[in-house]
Parts: structure tokens; sequence; C-alpha cells
């Protein structure tokens, strides 16, 4: 009987944090981007299968970015790709902008 399949990375991350991180992914395309509530579950839900089914390395780059930066980048493919032109997701020269204005929000907010 072959011992049981250990995953390093589930050591190193635990499932908590990890469930934090996507959720403010989703939180992120929902918010910042305004990609609605529906849509962006299926976005995030479906790269973390993506990323946690990838080599050691890709999940650490990952998860080593930060939630926001993810969710733009999933933003922007998202707003590329047909299986949600229904929904008037922006382009990704507005995701910029969006994201722009809301770093700069948050960067102002954190200033004394």
């Amino acid at each position: 009987m072959n011992p049981p399949m250990i995953d390093p990375f589930a050591q190193a991350i635990p499932e908590a944090a990890r469930e934090d991180y996507w959720a403010a992914v989703e939180l992120a395309l929902k918010d910042i981007f305004h990609i609605p509530a529906q849509i962006a579950e299926e976005i995030a839900r479906g790269y973390r299968i993506v990323v946690d089914d990838s080599p050691i390395g890709e999940q650490v780059a990952v998860y080593h970015s930060h939630p926001y930066n993810i969710a733009l980048d999933l933003a922007r493919r998202a707003s590329k790709g047909p299986e949600w032109t229904n929904a008037s997701l922006p382009d990704s020269k507005k995701l910029d902008q969006m994201y722009d204005e809301f770093a700069n929000q948050r960067a102002a907010q954190q200033r004394p």
C-alpha cells in the first residue's frame, strides 16, 4: 500500500489562508472592476483550480502576488473572453483606469 500523497504547498500555506486570498481576488473583481458577483465568483474559482493544479513554483508565484494584481489580470482576460461577453465587462484600458483610481485612493488613505 502506497503512503498518502502529501501536498508540500498545502503545508506551507494553510487552506484558510488560501481561501482568504481567493476571497480577496473575488472581492476585487466585484468592487474595483465592477464585475457582476456571479461572474467574479466563476472567474476566481476557475483560476484557483488552474493554480492549484499547477506545479509548486507557479503556485508560489501566484500566492506571492497581490490579490488585486491577480484580479486585474483576470479581469483583463475576462474582458477579452467569449464566455462573458454578455456581461458587458469593461475593456482592458478601462480596467487599467479603474485599477489606477483604486490604487490612488488607497495611497491617499494611507498617507498621514
